[in-house]
């Protein structure tokens, strides 16, 4: 059986411990943090996350509890308005790797830390299924990631 070590309880790694479950691995899954907070904020998702969700089995968990937005400003740093986008025209319901904002942390002015994240995961596991072999999925994970990322990191710089 394969033993795999999950280190940091994120998006990214709850996300990859779950698609791995539903292909049979049962993964361990370690955090700095001993629970969620009780409190905290919300989490915008662009259609790619909406999508790695419903891919994960939390659709229907997603749509129960998420606020649909009409509209979004984007803002320089003095609050002055730039743009503002009407959303409702484009909803749509080694043998370590580094997935996430561990890997590839970006500027939150595309918000898309946390749908990069889901992707890395439903990649991976996408990787190793296909390739079976723990450094074969790496390394074509990494390759198939690679583009993408450079791709997100450069627009939102």
């Amino acid at each position: 059986m394969t033993r795999i070590l999950i280190v940091g309880g994120g998006i990214a790694g709850l996300a990859l411990g779950r698609a791995l479950r539903e292909q049979g691995v049962v993964p361990e899954i370690i955090a700095r943090a001993a629970s969620w907070p009780t409190g905290g904020t919300g989490l915008y998702l662009p259609g790619n996350g909406v999508r790695a969700l419903g891919a994960l089995g939390l659709a229907d968990k997603l749509m129960a509890r998420a606020v649909r937005m009409s509209h979004q400003r984007i803002l320089d740093h003095t609050g002055r308005r730039l743009a503002e986008i009407e959303l409702s025209k484009f909803w749509n319901p080694g043998r370590v790797v580094l997935i996430g904002d561990a890997a590839h942390a970006t500027s939150p002015n595309m918000a898309e830390g946390a749908s990069m994240a889901l992707e890395d995961a439903l990649v991976l596991v996408q990787m190793l299924a296909v390739y079976g072999s723990p450094d074969k999925a790496l390394s074509a994970f990494s390759e198939r990631r690679r583009p993408r990322i450079r791709w997100v990191q450069q627009t939102t710089r």
